[in-house]
């Protein structure tokens, strides 16, 4: 948990910097994450990124579903022409999910079942996968992956605080 807690809370950070200069990178995945064997993790691949205000008939991605079907928001499969930091936040969410399971919220089916899946069905709970996560842990992520924007973690900055308890839990069981 904390190693994950670890890595997702520095891709929030990147994310949070690219949210405050108007971008949203559109396929965050664990594929998307390098880390290095020190533990600095950094979010690469921004080949599908664009921009959260600008000329939509210049966006090349503009109403399109972009990214990969695994990590897909809700809201990005509904309305693809409205790209905000919430898309971020829930793939950040279904990345983390993956971290600690070793699986994606939803596997098997075609593409269209994973959107569908994304927009109407819970992802099994973590816990069954990995009975080491921990209430506090599992909230978190579920609060990233909230099918409503609305509901779901308001920022990345958010997403850093909230798992910040988690890092420090951590560090006080394991002190240098």
């Amino acid at each position: 948990m904390a190693a994950a807690a670890s890595i997702v809370s520095q891709v929030a950070e990147g994310l949070q910097y690219a949210h405050d200069q108007g971008i949203v990178h559109r396929d965050v995945k664990p594929g998307n994450v390098l880390v290095s064997p020190e533990g600095d993790a950094k979010l690469s691949d921004l080949g599908l990124a664009g921009p959260l205000a600008g000329e939509p008939e210049t966006d090349p991605r503009y109403g399109k579903i972009v990214g990969t079907a695994d990590y897909l928001s809700p809201d990005h499969v509904r309305d693809p022409w409205n790209p905000t930091p919430a898309w971020d936040i829930y793939s950040l969410g279904c990345t983390l999910y993956y971290a600690v399971t070793g699986k994606v919220p939803f596997p098997g089916g075609t593409t269209a079942d994973k959107a569908r899946a994304h927009c109407e069905l819970r992802p099994l709970d973590p816990r069954r996968l990995n009975p080491n996560l921990n209430s506090e842990f599992v909230e978190v992520m579920a609060d990233m992956m909230a099918k409503d924007p609305a509901q779901r973690i308001a920022s990345a900055q958010e997403v850093i605080v909230r798992l910040a308890p988690l890092l420090s839990a951590q560090a006080d069981m394991h002190p240098s």
